[in-house]
């Protein structure tokens, strides 16, 4: 097309016919040398592409639903952990812990029969654990029991489980906990009276203590309580034959004379156990109990709740993952749940670094089966980052592909089989236990699900 005109600019008279005529025979040759160039080469662009329909999709938006569960009870026995104390906040509430054992029966064949009976103690010495403040006066009470320490059909004791004592104590202490002493430092209350009855009778081969039913019978168990309101915190001591342990002290007389110790170790472990008592009065968990165990995140302030010992754990549910099976043709690649603790909720207790995922349903039962595992066969665990400067980045990033795929397997979502989240063990290594990953520490965690919100986020190809 020819556009032809006239524009006067400054006086002079432009013409449009002439202007465009230029532009042609200058262009014109570099033009068809371009032309020739491709030519040559035998080459255009996107000749041998197609148009692909496959997308990477990413979506973080699916809801999630959480809740608080209040677990009907947990195993504490067989985890080699003692605790004993008392502590309280306006968050989670007040709990109480009560540690139960018995003692071995020995044959006692190298006392003396002309042993002086001097003192005895017991003897718990820490496991470097404890919950709440460490730096005021504690009280803690010894009881003999009454009634002999007898495990439930299916071998194990719970933090609900209990054995009545007798009404007074056998030794009492008053001191500062130091569970950061050196590894030899423990918590020794005298039992002088009682010692001294129980020295005589091993001294005497008494036929109360010459057989193990006997033994059993007549020493039927104790339990290291925490009886004063003024307890603010919760310790713990190692339970297991090389540790706890009922120490007698004697002399014998002569003219210098020998002194010696005669020691009764802690029975098999799975007598051993945690009694816990919990208050949730004038806190936000104040309406979980028997009759209701499952409170929604917007009947608890816009958190959920975790704590070993105290039965709670979060439950994470996803109602609208099943929007997936909208798209005709569709493969997850990743699926990672991420959340963010309460801010500022790590001032006194430390957020923990380490959590467990247990596939759940309606009813909120777990067992060992259901704890979440990596390809590796390993107790699946979070990738945890912790803000240090600003304190508004720390997270904790589950991946849970394997678990959303079987849920999804047959194109089908039951909304009831959910998530329960719950803590580490208090040791150093993670067994196939399914007590020792929830039941042997009072470590918390709250969760926020209001500023940010728990998301699911997915990595998936549609074709």
């Amino acid at each position: 097309m020819r556009v032809t005109g006239e524009v006067k600019f400054q006086g002079e008279i432009f013409s449009f016919t002439r202007i465009y005529s230029l532009f042609f025979y200058i262009f014109l040759p570099g033009i068809l040398l371009l032309a020739s160039c491709t030519k040559v080469n035998e080459f255009t662009i996107g000749e041998n592409f197609i148009e692909s329909r496959t997308r990477l999709q990413i979506i973080d938006t699916f809801r999630v639903d959480l809740s608080t569960v209040l677990l009907d009870s947990v195993i504490t026995s067989g985890t080699r952990t003692g605790l004993a104390g008392e502590y309280g906040d306006d968050i989670f509430g007040s709990v109480e812990c009560n540690s139960f054992f018995d003692l071995a029966f020995s044959t006692f064949d190298g006392l003396d029969q002309g042993a002086v009976y001097d003192s005895a103690a017991f003897i718990f010495p820490y496991s470097g654990y404890f919950y709440g403040d460490t730096t005021s006066l504690m009280s803690l009470d010894l009881y003999q029991l009454t009634e002999q320490i007898v495990p439930n059909t299916d071998g194990k004791l719970y933090n609900t489980s209990s054995f009545d004592h007798a009404a007074f104590p056998l030794g009492s202490l008053q001191f500062y906990p130091a569970p950061g002493s050196p590894a030899d430092s423990a918590i020794i209350i005298p039992v002088n009276s009682f010692g001294e009855e129980l020295f005589t009778l091993i001294r005497n081969k008494d036929e109360r203590v010459s057989t193990q039913e006997a033994f059993e019978d007549f020493l039927k168990g104790f339990v290291l309580s925490s009886t004063s309101d003024d307890n603010n915190a919760v310790i713990g001591f190692i339970a297991d034959k090389d540790h706890t342990l009922l120490r007698f002290y004697y002399h014998i007389d002569k003219e210098i004379p020998e002194y010696n110790s005669v020691t009764l170790t802690i029975n098999e472990t799975n007598h051993q156990f945690n009694s816990v008592r919990t208050d949730f009065s004038n806190t936000p968990l104040k309406d979980l109990g028997p009759d209701q165990r499952l409170l929604k995140e917007n009947e608890t302030n816009g958190m959920v709740f975790v704590q070993g010992m105290t039965e709670l754990m979060a439950k994470v549910q996803f109602p609208t993952i099943q929007d997936l099976f909208m798209a005709p043709r569709w493969e997850i690649l990743k699926a990672q749940l991420v959340f963010e603790p309460v801010r500022n909720s790590d001032e006194m207790f430390k957020l923990p670094q380490k959590l467990y995922l247990f596939g759940t349903d309606r009813e909120n039962r777990i067992n060992p089966n259901s704890l979440l595992r990596d390809s590796e066969g390993l107790a699946l665990l979070p990738e945890f980052v912790y803000d240090e400067i600003f304190h508004t980045d720390t997270r904790y990033t589950f991946e849970i592909t394997p678990f959303i795929n079987g849920e999804l397997a047959d194109r089908y979502f039951d909304y009831e089989h959910g998530l329960l989240i719950g803590l580490e063990q208090s040791t150093s290594s993670v067994s196939a236990n399914l007590a020792n990953f929830i039941s042997s520490s009072l470590d918390r965690l709250l969760i926020e699900d209001r500023n940010p919100h728990v998301k699911l986020r997915i990595y998936y190809l549609t074709y």
